[in-house]
């Protein structure tokens, strides 16, 4: 006899896990229960090899418990891994700008291939020491660097940016930003001229922490003019 028994996990809409079990009666070996999972990530799928316990009837219900226990344990850690891993995506950095840029009706930027090769190339080299120096590009830059660990996000850079929104008037175009600070990365941030976005993420060499680089084509901040 077979009893099979599966269960799909989400995370949104998204599947996270589809754990499986089967209970198999047989003639001479009582009950066999296997038990596996699959779990897809965003670099492929971790899935989890089944394994085989020869088990009696009375032990039947306890096993099947304790796997799908482990089972979703796993699936949960990596569920609470899966938002880490993505912070890096280019959704994660285009609309935290496009929502800052709404707020003062100026269009939407898209991702660029093109640009987003130059961020990866200036992010690697900065690896080493994560220090906040300018590429000198072509293109509008900002630059952010988090220490401390590696869990500095999209989100974090680009809130840093906008957060100096408080400083800028757009009445008179001016900033009031304190002394060692500016209103360059919003304004950035907002140029209703830059069409395009593109990013780039890297943990630094030695727990230097993260930095992080985006670059804007057509380049603003544009000097006499305002954002938008």
């Amino acid at each position: 006899m077979l009893r099979l028994v599966a269960a799909r996990l989400f995370y949104g809409s998204r599947t996270v896990a589809f754990i499986w079990s089967s209970l198999t009666e047989t003639q001479n070996r009582g009950w066999q229960e296997p038990v596996g999972a699959f779990l897809p990530t965003r670099f492929g799928s971790l899935g989890v090899s089944p394994g085989f316990f020869s088990i009696s009837p009375a032990a039947a219900v306890a096993s099947r418990l304790a796997a799908w226990l482990a089972l979703a344990a796993f699936a949960a850690a990596a569920v609470l891994a899966a938002p880490c891993a993505a912070q890096d995506s280019p959704q994660d950095f285009v609309d935290p700008h496009n929502a800052a840029r709404s707020d003062v009706g100026v269009g939407a930027v898209s991702w660029d291939d093109a640009v987003a090769a130059y961020a990866r190339s200036y992010a690697a080299q900065r690896r080493g020491d994560c220090a906040l120096v300018h590429s000198g590009g072509p293109y509008g830059e900002n630059i952010f660097w988090g220490s401390a660990g590696a869990d500095w996000s999209a989100a974090d850079a680009v809130a840093s940016w906008v957060s100096e929104k408080r400083w800028y008037d757009h009445g008179s175009n001016s900033c009031s930003a304190p002394e060692g600070r500016s209103c360059g990365h919003y304004t950035q941030v907002v140029w209703r001229d830059s069409t395009a976005v593109a990013c780039a993420r890297v943990v630094c060499d030695n727990g230097g922490g993260v930095f992080i680089t985006c670059n804007y084509n057509p380049p603003g901040n544009v000097v006499g003019q305002s954002p938008y």
